[in-house]
């Protein structure tokens, strides 16, 4: 960036929390271009109403651990971002802990931009679902706004959760108490978006749905991370999403609220495959996952293919089930292409005496070198589904079978070759570069031009002399280039 700014000597904002930040902070957000913002680490900065900034150019949010504070009982947007690419937040609260406090932090690009070190803090209530809740859905909602732009998201957490099984129920009478509150998910990714959302290592609790994104036509790559309890599902994607090395937790007896409602109105899966208005033509993937069911009071299964859904594929996940359920079902598909479900290289345990797969009307869908050690499991627990080769069950199964990378299970995924942004994180006098080293492919592709540009030039004159002296040949040549390479 070319400037740096303080956000409390320069822009005159109040870190005490005495005195709302909004005029001020979004004022000099919406005119600001290739500037760096940086923020106290022991600042509490109020928002009294929603901040929305647009600004010229790209931008460095450096929080440094800073608090942006929810005052008590009000329902609102704390931040809307639309920043441009190459822009960064890096490491900030939103603390919605005062009582009654609800918020929704929205980050939104056409170009590619990054946010690391986000926290949401404290319980979000639930709302009567006919209040004006401010527009609250969610604690937090990426958008790509086209289809070429990335959004990636590193260590999001938001576990203080909300009232577990309030949902808006369309079936129960309006006096019942599960029909008179809402309660927000943990990340909502819907029909704005048009491009890539990445979540590395998110860690989401207690939500009405942890990541709920199976409504976009874009792309949502979950890369590692912790889900505990979300209601109604874990992790809640359509086709073209990927789900790789995230570890998730079902037992209702770790409730962060139990509250008196039933949880979840359409139970509670570690995955539905839900693309009623999103992408139901591509496949899903879920990846290198470690899934354990201990208890759960309602739910179909821990993987469910609901009808407005393509095909996908679990492979190299280890999956314990504890409940009284199937591990994977599919509904009968109203989707308009390919809809098998292909499950490969998967070890599934646990003391759950139902079915493993129970698949309707998803021909070519298979299970496939899967070690199987469920209480008394057999072929006849494979029900929509043809049994490959590789299939074992209890003493059947060989030491270290199902796993074709046992390491790799709930290790964190590995980011895809995307582009990334030329942000960089500075913190006093230090600086580090903004990227990852996981970021390969493309991103790596691209900057190996540089120093291969850079060897041209300098090489170049050499070259030259050489040729005039008349004593290279182009083999010679040749073998030049591969040295300095």
């Amino acid at each position: 960036m070319e400037n740096t700014v303080d956000a409390v000597t320069d822009l005159g904002l109040d870190p005490s929390g005495g005195s709302p930040v909004n005029g001020k902070l979004e004022s000099a957000l919406s005119g600001m271009s290739n500037t760096r913002v940086t923020f106290p680490s022991d600042g509490t900065f109020a928002l009294s109403e929603h901040l929305s900034a647009i600004p010229e150019g790209p931008i460095e949010l450096i929080g440094n651990g800073c608090s942006f504070v929810i005052p008590a009982g009000k329902e609102m947007k704390s931040l809307t971002l639309v920043l441009p690419s190459g822009s960064l937040v890096h490491d900030i609260v939103i603390d919605q802990s005062a009582k009654g406090a609800l918020q929704e932090l929205s980050i939104q690009s056409e170009g590619v931009v990054r946010a690391d070190n986000v926290t949401i803090k404290g319980y979000a209530p639930a709302k009567p679902s006919d209040s004006d809740n401010g527009g609250v859905d969610a604690m937090f909602s990426p958008i790509a706004r086209t289809g070429k732009a990335v959004i990636r998201v590193t260590n999001f957490t938001a576990v203080g959760g909300t009232a577990a099984g309030t949902h808006n129920e369309s079936d129960l009478p309006e006096s019942s108490p599960e029909n008179t509150l809402g309660s927000p998910m943990g990340i909502w990714i819907g029909q704005s978006n048009e491009g890539t959302i990445q979540l590395a290592n998110p860690k989401l609790r207690g939500w009405s749905n942890g990541i709920y994104g199976g409504r976009t036509t874009g792309r949502v790559e979950v890369r590692g991370g912790t889900f505990v309890n979300n209601f109604n599902a874990l992790t809640r994607l359509g086709g073209g999403s990927v789900v790789d090395g995230v570890s998730g937790l079902l037992d209702d007896r770790q409730w962060s609220d139990k509250g008196p409602f039933k949880i979840g109105h359409q139970g509670v899966y570690f995955a539905r495959v839900d693309a009623k208005k999103g992408n139901q033509t591509d496949p899903i993937t879920f990846k290198n996952c470690k899934v354990v069911a201990k208890s759960m009071r309602e739910g179909a299964s821990l993987f469910e293919w609901e009808s407005a859904s393509g095909p996908g594929t679990i492979r190299n996940c280890h999956i314990t089930n504890h409940l009284d359920r199937p591990v994977i079902t599919g509904k009968s598909p109203s989707a308009p292409a390919a809809t098998n479900i292909l499950v490969d290289q998967c070890l599934i345990d646990g003391s759950s005496s139902a079915a493993v797969m129970e698949i309707q009307d998803r021909p070519q869908s298979k299970i496939q070198q899967t070690c199987i050690k469920l209480s008394n499991a057999g072929p006849d627990d494979i029900q929509g589904a043809t049994i490959g080769s590789g299939v074992s069950f209890g003493k059947q199964c060989k030491s270290g079978s199902g796993l074709s990378k046992p390491k790799k299970v709930g290790s964190g995924g590995n980011i895809s070759s995307l582009p990334a942004p030329n942000g960089s994180v500075r913190t006093g006098a230090s600086a580090s570069s903004g990227g990852d080293s996981r970021w390969a492919g493309k991103l790596l592709g691209g900057l190996a031009v540089v120093p291969l540009i850079g060897i041209a030039v300098i090489a170049l004159p050499l070259i030259i002399g050489l040729l005039l002296l008349g004593g290279v040949t182009f083999g010679g040549l040749l073998l030049f280039f591969k040295k300095l390479i």
